[in-house]
């Protein structure tokens, strides 16, 4: 019979080992949750000012008041794209199963993407011209750009717990 001895300090390890691999999956959901949020939070004001801007710069000088040139679509299309891609995003959570290790790239960005496809085909309906491409640009580019960014900082945070 082989006996291994350990000292305190290997067993302190260990014990920090143990203890970091049961925490890991909980501050990563956390971390996903949050960039879920931020996200969502951060691209609604950006996309918001970037289509206020694109609006007042089309407005053609006779229009005083606006009142019935349908600007308020506008906004509503925007705010329910970004609310849409954030909760679609939360299959950026599947990547914290063992199963889908290898694909995370796919969880993060696969549904997303379809659905931004999805609503620029359904915004256009069929016409493709610069003012379509446009809004859906204004409504969708903040999103990925903010959501790259948190996957970029997951997949840093991850390659550093995995060599601990």
């Amino acid at each position: 019979m082989i006996k291994i001895t350990i000292n305190k300090y290997q067993k302190l390890i260990l014990q920090k080992i143990i203890i970091f691999k049961s925490f890991k999956s909980h501050n990563m959901k956390r971390f996903i949750f949050l960039s879920i949020f931020k996200t969502w939070l951060f691209s609604t004001f950006i996309s918001i000012i970037f289509l206020h801007l694109y609006m007042q710069s089309v407005k053609n000088p006779t229009d005083e008041y606006r009142k019935c040139d349908m600007s308020g679509l506008a906004y509503g299309l925007i705010i329910m794209c970004i609310l849409f891609l954030s909760l679609i995003s939360f299959s950026a959570l599947l990547s914290l199963n063992k199963i889908f290790q290898n694909l995370i790239f796919l969880c993060w960005f696969l549904f997303p993407f379809l659905f931004s496809i999805t609503f620029f085909l359904a915004v256009s309906e069929g016409i493709f011209d610069k003012e379509t491409i446009l809004i859906s640009m204004i409504s969708c580019l903040p999103w990925f750009s903010i959501w790259g960014f948190y996957y970029y900082q997951f997949n840093k945070k991850l390659v550093r717990n995995e060599s601990f």
